[in-house]
Parts: C-alpha cells; sequence; structure tokens
C-alpha cells in the first residue's frame, strides 16, 4: 500500500489494515537506517503487539536512494529548490 500521509495518519493506517488482515498475516516493516529508524521501528512492533511483525533494515548507500530524484530532476521533469 502507498500513502503521503504522515504520522498519526500512517500509524492508524497500518493498524487497521493489520486488524482487516487478521493476526495470521505477517507484517513486514521497512526500517529507516540510523538510530531514527531503529526507534520508530521498535514503536511499531509495539503499536503492533499480538501480530506476526518483522522490520526490514534499508539497503544501500544514501547516494544511490537520492539517483531516483537526481535524474528527473536534471532533465528537468522537476523542480528542485535553488541552492
Amino acid at each position: 500500500m502507498k500513502t503521503q500521509d504522515e504520522g498519526n495518519k500512517v500509524r492508524t493506517l497500518i493498524k487497521a489494515t493489520a486488524e482487516i488482515d487478521g493476526g495470521d498475516v505477517e507484517i513486514s516493516l521497512p526500517q529507516v537506517p540510523g538510530q531514527a529508524g531503529k526507534v520508530q521501528a521498535k514503536d511499531m512492533v509495539a503499536m503492533l503487539a499480538g501480530w506476526k511483525v518483522k522490520t526490514v533494515p534499508g539497503t544501500g548507500d544514501r547516494g544511490h536512494t537520492g539517483r531516483a530524484v537526481l535524474v528527473p530532476v536534471r532533465s528537468g521533469e522537476c523542480l528542485s529548490p535553488p541552492g
């Protein structure tokens, strides 16, 4: 599922989806690299207590992640902030 919501709306959506799917469905959540990602993953696992939850650490370097945005910016398909 994809959403552009943030914070509590995302948590509410994840929990509602888990309730609809039921306890037999394993939930896999991406873990953002760094300390903030570890804290967020721990909070999500706690929120989903009673479900089968695993967190999957993000892979790849930050430069590789940024390339998905850099190509359209350089080609003029989207705007980037000045600077």
